[in-house]
Parts: structure tokens; sequence; C-alpha cells
């Protein structure tokens, strides 16, 4: 019985300690009109002063999907809804901390 026991002790410490793994961001837009349209991930760069991109995906069903691996100094990371190319992102729509885990965001736009 204590063997269980410190293994479950074990098991619990190494699935909360760990830093990075993976994360799963899944955005729903509660509204219609934006199937089609490309979502982007960006963060800043090294000198803070423009975006640089990352990822994008594709709104299929009114939602998004990024996936990426998470880290224990993670930065924030920011999502925005329009085409890369556009004039220079000042305001990007949403920001979020990349967690180990499945994050789902409700976007109000």
């Amino acid at each position: 019985m204590r063997f269980f026991s410190l293994i479950l002790i074990v098991l619990c410490l190494s699935s909360c300690s760990g830093s990075g793994g993976e994360y799963e961001l899944t955005g729903v837009l509660p509204i219609d009109g934006y199937d089609g349209r490309a979502v982007y991930l960006l963060e800043y760069n090294s000198n803070l002063t423009d975006f640089i991109y990352i990822d994008s995906a594709i709104i299929n069903k009114n939602t998004f999907i990024f996936k990426g691996m998470a880290d224990a100094d993670a930065e924030g990371r920011y999502i925005t809804i329009g085409r890369e190319g556009d004039d220079k992102i000042e305001h990007p729509d949403l920001l979020f901390i990349p967690e180990k885990g499945h994050i789902r965001m409700e976007l109000n736009r």
C-alpha cells in the first residue's frame, strides 16, 4: 500500500512540474461570416518593435486550431484575423499565454 502511495505522489509531481509540453488552442467565433478567412499567430520580435508570423490557420465552421510547444518561459502570443502581408499590425485581436494542455477561447469579434 505504501509503495502505491509513493508511485501516486511521483506521478502527480511529474505531471504538475514539467516545463513545456504541447498546447492546443481552439478558437471559436460565436458569429457567422468568418469561414475561409485566415487567422495568424504572432509574437513580438526580439526588439519588441514588430510582430513575427509564427503560424496560420483557416477558420472552418467558426473554429480554428493552433498547436505548438508550451515553454516554461513562454511569452505572450497574439492572434489576429486577416491576411498576411496586410499593413503593419499594431493591435492584434487577442493575447494568450501558451500553456500545456487544451486552451479554448471564445472570441467576441
